[in-house]
């Protein structure tokens, strides 16, 4: 009697040892690995290829630097020299204290302007300078080195400035100063306070800022002002008072002293420091302020005026395309008056197409059949 058939598939050699059962094992990082023909002919075990790993890779103890790509290198200001030194002495006694190749000179027709490379020629210039009192000069202060301003509005003008301080100083930001804002003609105290912050990556976070001393206040940057900063201790322009080192000039008479210890009466005519015209240093309708103001508008026109127009060509009559749907623009008065449907610019094409077509093909019908007229007929004989 022949054997029954087993309902269980006969395992391979592979899938029993002695009679022990052992669990397949697949490890692969590729689930198609079973299918390569390259494959172990042991398939239990899948494991991904060994990764060659070089000497210097292996020793983690010791870690390479890499330089960070360089940056925008920063502007650093210029030294405005005006009065109160010998170019050749001062020449040799900076050269003493600095590399020749970190400053250059530049020589105007108002200043000698003396430009740092660096910011550690800056800083030995500027401790040169003002240890020499004769020498008036005027300079800026670095862009990394000025700090993140902010106002604040609604505060009242008796609030204590060290308390402002600590406020902020308590929500995680690092201020230089607080300072209230006068108005600027009777000097009274605003309820308008600035606040000078150091630069950090969380400045702008002040602006979350919406209760401060148990006041509702707003938070505001500064507004960028349009005119050219002008100093108040010697009354010239693009510079301000924190970093000039001229001799001061008064506002109102425009001799040489501070205007706050000016004793000049009200009833007194002004006198400008910048053109000695009837007006103080300040007045906006001053003839050195209308020339600054009409030279930038120069140079602002000329740097437009050197910048790529960009140009929109119209398209020609050939290029243009003819949509079927579009509209006849060229309509007469009575027509639209009696509500005369336009024509469709595919009718007026074809139509257009047609009588030129005749033009041409009346000549030819006409030529053809004059010569069919010419023509006489033959006859031939069959014999």
């Amino acid at each position: 009697m022949p054997a029954s058939k087993s309902s269980k598939r006969n395992l391979s050699s592979s899938s029993s040892n002695d009679g022990v059962n052992k669990n397949k094992i697949f490890v692969s990082p590729n689930r198609f690995a079973s299918l390569s023909e390259d494959a172990d002919p042991h398939p239990e075990v899948f494991s991904p290829p060994p990764v060659t790993v070089s000497p210097q890779a292996e020793d983690t103890s010791s870690h390479t630097y890499m330089e960070p790509p360089p940056t925008t290198k920063p502007h650093i200001p210029p030294f405005c020299v005006s009065d109160g030194y010998d170019f050749s002495t001062l020449k040799n006694s900076l050269l003493k204290v600095l590399d020749p190749s970190s400053i250059y000179f530049k020589n105007t027709l108002k200043y000698l302007i003396i430009h740092p490379r660096s910011i550690s020629a800056y800083n030995a210039i500027s401790e040169y300078l003002s240890n020499n009192k004769q020498i008036k000069f005027h300079s800026y202060l670095p862009k990394p080195l000025r700090p993140y301003s902010v106002f604040i509005r609604h505060l009242h003008p008796s609030t204590s400035v060290e308390d402002i301080e600590a406020n902020i100083t308590d929500k995680g930001h690092e201020v230089i100063q607080v300072t209230n804002i006068l108005h600027r003609i009777n000097k009274r105290a605003l309820p308008l306070f600035r606040v000078d912050l150091k630069l950090a990556d969380n400045n702008s976070d002040i602006f979350d800022i919406d209760s401060l001393c148990h006041t509702k206040i707003k938070i505001e940057r500064p507004k960028i002002k349009l005119s050219p900063p002008q100093c108040k201790d010697c009354q010239a322009y693009f510079h301000t008072s924190n970093y000039c080192h001229h001799s001061p000039r008064c506002v109102k008479c425009g001799d040489n002293h501070p205007s706050a210890i000016c004793t000049k009466p009200p009833s007194s005519p002004a006198k400008c420091a910048l053109c000695a015209g009837p007006h103080t240093a300040s007045y906006k309708g001053c003839p050195v302020y209308k020339n600054i103001i009409q030279s930038r508008k120069k140079s602002k026109s000329a740097i437009n005026r050197k910048l790529p127009t960009p140009t929109n060509p119209t398209p020609s009559s050939k290029n243009r395309p003819v949509f079927p749907n579009s509209i006849h623009n060229n309509r007469s008065y009575a027509n639209v008056t009696a509500n005369t449907p336009p024509e469709d610019s595919y009718s007026i094409s074809i139509n257009k197409f047609i009588e030129e077509f005749k033009t041409i093909i009346n000549p030819l019908i006409i030529l053809l059949t004059s010569v069919l007229n010419r023509l006489q007929p033959v006859t031939v004989s069959v014999p």
